[in-house]
């Protein structure tokens, strides 16, 4: 079309066709149907969501529209394909890890707690994710969070000096 953008999918199924090698942008997936591009800068996400499960699985595809929201700075809608996202991939750390800042940066603590809570289990060594969440557990109004997530951290990794410390 004129603006750039692409005309809807036919109603007759051959919106397959549209298939392109993507080289510039990784964000969808290795293929990306032209119609996804066109919902996309439509701003209908449900349509984006539905067309690109059809190329890349349901998961990959909440995943990437999630990033590419979420680059865009649409936070609130990024955190609704995250949650699908993870939904479907529960073993994803790095989906749960953003989704969790993402909260956080939301002022949702309780749900940023839980997801913290969650990428720790699946990354107990990771320094910097234990410190995230400790931060966040110390700073929350939320009863007994931090004693839980400094447990928590402690009985995955042992070597965890910092929640061994706070916990003494």
């Amino acid at each position: 079309l004129a603006d750039g953008s692409y005309p809807p999918p036919p109603l007759n199924g051959s919106a397959h066709a549209w298939k392109k090698l993507v080289t510039a942008d990784h964000s969808i997936a290795y293929t990306e149907p032209m119609a996804v591009q066109s919902f996309l800068k439509s701003g209908d996400l449900i349509e984006a969501a539905r067309h690109a499960q059809t190329f890349s699985g349901a998961a990959k595809a909440n995943l990437s529209l999630a990033q590419r929201l979420d680059k865009q700075g649409k936070k609130e809608e990024a955190i609704k394909f995250y949650e699908i996202a993870w939904q479907l991939n529960s073993s994803d750390v790095n989906t749960i890890k953003r989704l969790a800042e993402l909260y956080e940066s939301q002022k949702a603590q309780g749900k940023a707690l839980y997801a913290y809570g969650k990428a720790v289990d699946l990354s107990p060594k990771d320094k910097a994710l234990q410190k995230k969440y400790m931060d966040l557990a110390s700073r929350s109004q939320e009863q007994g969070a931090a004693k839980r997530a400094f447990e928590q951290i402690a009985a995955k990794d042992p070597a965890a000096h910092a929640a061994q410390f706070k916990l003494a």
